[in-house]
């Protein structure tokens, strides 16, 4: 089984190199390491090409964009570089266990139906400290997903994903433009093949500062009733895209289903904005369609100013 390990940088002087050695201190060294670099104006490159030229025995493609591609862009333009049978993504400014592609490799050859697995995480700070144990509470060892489980966030980061690399065929047929992040993109393609899985086990240690692009855990967001609407409309525009994966390239055996958590977002929208308490709770009826149970009460919450 080959692995790829793809990562996509920035500006990543400061951490890429104690990331890229944790990746080379592998129990399992992955095949070849994809690197794509969006026009970095610091030592990153000279940093990545020390290794490259030391560690002879991986492949390398380290390839820097000629213009700046956008986070998602670069990320994807790497994954289609890649050759391996599993993809294991990669920032720039996190640490990996030892044993991190060992045990995605078990997972894959353990579960063949297996098209991707999102693994939980914990956070560190700059230094390296961890500032918060297993950020996701997975609550299994190893869990297939339903498409249930797979609405209730939105947040499946990256830097803690693997995937078949059978999904790369499904994502060249989408339209890059539309997607709001490659990650829960090729969760959403796995989901909806039935293949999705996810695990307690941490492996990955995300680093939390104020250059990271994909994490921030004190976000500046307006409070209230407005925040809740910034929130309902997220899940308003996944689910949006969950559609047109579903239709692009898969089954009609969650289209219903779909259409339906659409319109729930599409009502929760309009009862929010317009300070509607009964219209909030005439929509008891249809709870099983909201991402969580938890977040119908939170509407409800909110419309009566408890937040």
């Amino acid at each position: 089984m080959r692995i790829s390990v793809v990562m996509a940088t920035y500006n990543g002087e400061k951490y890429i190199e104690e990331q890229i050695k944790s990746i080379l201190n592998q129990k399992r060294l992955p095949d070849e390491i994809i690197i794509n670099d969006d026009g970095s104006k610091d030592k990153t490159l000279e940093i990545l090409k020390k290794y490259v030229n030391e560690y002879s025995n991986i492949e390398w493609k380290v390839n820097k964009n000629v213009y700046n591609l956008g986070y998602i862009k670069n990320f994807l333009k790497a994954i289609y570089d890649s050759t391996g049978d599993i993809i294991i993504l990669s920032d720039q400014d996190d640490i990996w266990s030892t044993e991190k592609t060992s045990i995605i490799q078990s997972y894959f050859e353990t579960y063949p139906d297996m098209l991707s697995l999102h693994m939980d995480y914990s956070i560190i700070d700059e230094y390296g400290r961890i500032i918060k144990n297993n950020g996701i509470k997975y609550r299994k060892h190893i869990e297939k997903y339903t498409i249930q489980h797979f609405i209730s966030r939105l947040n499946y980061c990256g830097m803690s994903s693997a995937f078949r690399g059978s999904i790369k065929k499904y994502l060249s047929l989408l339209n890059v433009d539309l997607l709001p992040t490659h990650d829960w993109t090729i969760h959403a393609i796995s989901v909806l093949h039935d293949g999705m899985y996810v695990s307690d086990k941490v492996v990955s240690y995300r680093r939390a500062h104020g250059d990271n692009v994909a994490l921030n855990l004190n976000p500046t967001i307006r409070k209230g009733i407005y925040q809740r609407i910034e929130v309902v409309n997220g899940y308003y525009t996944y689910y949006l895209l969950l559609k047109n994966i579903n239709d692009l390239v898969c089954s009609p055996l969650y289209t219903d289903y779909i259409i339906r958590l659409i319109n729930i977002q599409k009502i929760r929208l309009n009862y929010l904005n317009k300070r509607g308490v009964f219209a909030w709770l005439l929509e008891s009826r249809h709870i099983k369609y909201f991402p969580t149970v938890s977040s119908y009460i939170c509407d409800g919450l909110y419309l009566i100013n408890l937040y």
